[in-house]
């Protein structure tokens, strides 16, 4: 006669199935969607980078206020890839070539002489001009669900390349 062994395995199919759509479910599918979060910060940061860098070779400062105005291919690329774009910023910054002072220079204000190039304060060494951009960035998850978005602020600067004068008005040209 046969004994009858009761079979001890046979319910751990069915328990491992669950427990692995509660790991994807709960998991792994949060985990992929806040790894957009990063990806959509380093596309903000290379955008920003780009567009400093072109406002810095602009020849005027006022010719850098208006691209950066008229220009919408950074603000829409930027909409493509989820992020929203908040008070973006416009400034020029200058630090004395020993770095003891600076100051930043935003809305349109023309530079004191004392900071203009050949002026007081780059009387030792000379100036550093940097043209920044910065703005407050929202980022989303790529779906939002229980994840609110990220507000940071993101913020690229570039040297300034023209620091010559007008030859009609005799003005620098980041004056203008």
């Amino acid at each position: 006669m046969k004994s009858y062994r009761p079979r001890t395995k046979k319910g751990q199919v069915t328990e491992f199935g669950a427990i692995f759509s509660i790991l994807i479910c709960f998991v792994f599918l949060p985990l992929i969607n806040l790894s957009f979060m990063p990806v959509r910060y380093m596309v903000a940061q290379g955008v920003f980078s780009e567009l400093s860098r072109r406002l810095g070779h602009c020849e005027k400062y006022t010719e850098a206020q208006a691209l950066m105005k008229n220009e919408k291919w950074w603000s829409e690329s930027l909409a493509m890839c989820g992020v929203t774009l908040n008070k973006p910023q416009l400034e020029l910054l200058v630090t004395t070539g020993d770095g003891a002072r600076s100051a930043v220079f935003s809305g349109g204000n023309k530079l004191p002489d004392e900071w203009l190039p050949g002026g007081a304060n780059s009387v030792p060494t000379p100036c550093i001009y940097s043209i920044g951009l910065s703005a407050d960035c929202t980022i989303a998850a790529l779906y939002q669900g229980p994840f609110a978005p990220a507000v940071i602020k993101v913020s690229a600067h570039s040297q300034w390349e023209n620091l010559s004068k007008d030859p009609t008005s005799h003005y620098y040209f980041i004056n203008e």
